[in-house]
């Protein structure tokens, strides 16, 4: 035959329980919680001035300087005072890119060449090294405007071409 322990046991099932303690409540079983401030048993007394904001700057300590009565002049250092520096933002150098991409529609050979240029010029600002980065933009946008230029003199002298080749060509009809 089986015993069985039966508890008592509350409206929904399970054991009663207690409620839970309010704040600042002391639990059962347990003892009173050590407040700060106290000392704790094995560590000795607080120290001195615990918890205290600390002196300002009071009288100097001894040992600084020189003994008393040693007949010594007294010394003033002056440390050199801090410098005005004005600071100017490093300026990134122009790379003429958009003036390389025109010059494609004029001579794409050159414009090749200042393309590459253009980007060794970003390349080299990124980096940070600026004054070849301008050397590298200088080059670039010189190398632009001469094939613009060089683009402009073919064309004008592929229409000068065509007006006197066809102005002076005469068509024979047989009729």
């Amino acid at each position: 035959m089986e015993k069985k322990y039966e508890a008592a046991q509350g409206p929904d099932g399970y054991p009663p329980q207690n409620p839970p303690p309010t704040y600042g409540q002391q639990q059962p079983g347990y003892g009173p919680p050590q407040g700060y401030g106290q000392p704790q048993p094995g560590y000795g007394q607080p120290q001195p001035g615990y918890g205290q904001p600390p002196p300002g700057y009071g009288p100097p300590q001894p040992g600084y300087g020189p003994p008393p009565g040693a007949g010594c002049q007294e010394t003033v250092i002056v440390q050199p005072q801090m410098g005005t520096f004005v600071v100017q933002p490093v300026v990134r150098p122009p790379d003429y890119l958009i003036l390389s991409i025109v010059s494609c529609f004029f001579c794409w050979p050159m414009a090749i060449c200042a393309l590459i240029s253009s980007n060794s010029s970003r390349n080299a600002s990124d980096t940070g090294d600026f004054e070849l980065a301008r050397q590298k933009g200088e080059t670039a946008k010189k190398v632009a405007i001469g094939a613009i230029i060089f683009g402009i003199i073919i064309i004008i002298v592929i229409v000068v071409l065509r007006v006197v080749v066809f102005s002076t060509r005469t068509y024979h009809y047989y009729g």
